[in-house]
């Protein structure tokens, strides 16, 4: 769409054609307050969602686009400055280009399943290690599964034979109030290792 913006533009760069400064006033302005509504009414949960975010930034670029034509058409109508029609096409064209970037980041992100940008998995691990008779982690997995809803899978190596279910809650807990991260799947592994050597009991 910005592309096509673009070349729009450079065509009227080129031949410039006469723009009715009124109506083209008139009409931004009516939509400058449909989408000012438009914003009030997707203002909850556009920050958590990726549908409503993106609903949320095309009615945001709609409404500065409408802005930016409500200042062409003035200074058409007033001025007779044709050439700001096509300055504010690049405008409009690069102002879409910047507020989906991040959205396509996201669902990309999503879609192939990647890391969340705000989890270091390598902090993840060290968290994880740091806990009581763990001795390796590994196949650690961390990914997006939509907006919001990230999940870890992992195997966690300790010695001994005891009850694992304290170190599952332990590290369950530490993950949900350090990283967030509340879908969680733990295999705990005996590490042959550490075989032989006298371990006491898990205590958190």
């Amino acid at each position: 769409m910005a592309i096509y913006i673009f070349v729009e533009a450079f065509e009227r760069f080129t031949t410039p054609s006469e723009v009715q400064g009124g109506l083209m006033l008139a009409v931004a302005s009516g939509g400058l307050l449909v989408n000012a509504l438009g914003l009030w009414i997707l203002r909850g949960g556009h920050a958590d969602n990726l549908n409503m975010h993106g609903s949320w930034l095309h009615v945001l670029t709609d409404a500065l686009g409408s802005l930016q034509a409500i200042v062409a058409g003035a200074l058409i109508w007033t001025l007779g400055w044709y050439w700001v029609d096509p300055v504010a096409s690049v405008m409009i064209g690069l102002l879409v280009i910047y507020s989906s970037w991040s959205l396509i980041r996201q669902s990309v992100t999503v879609l192939m399943e990647g890391a969340p940008g705000h989890i270091d998995v390598d902090e993840v691990r060290t968290a994880l290690l740091s806990l009581p008779h763990v001795s390796n982690v590994h196949d650690l997995h961390i990914w997006t599964i939509t907006s919001g809803f990230v999940a870890l899978s992992a195997h966690v190596s300790c010695p001994g034979e005891h009850n694992h279910d304290p170190l599952l809650r332990a590290a369950r807990t530490m993950l949900a109030e350090r990283f967030g991260i509340r879908h969680t799947t733990i295999q705990i592994d005996r590490d042959p290792s550490c075989e032989g050597t006298d371990h006491p009991p898990y205590a958190p």
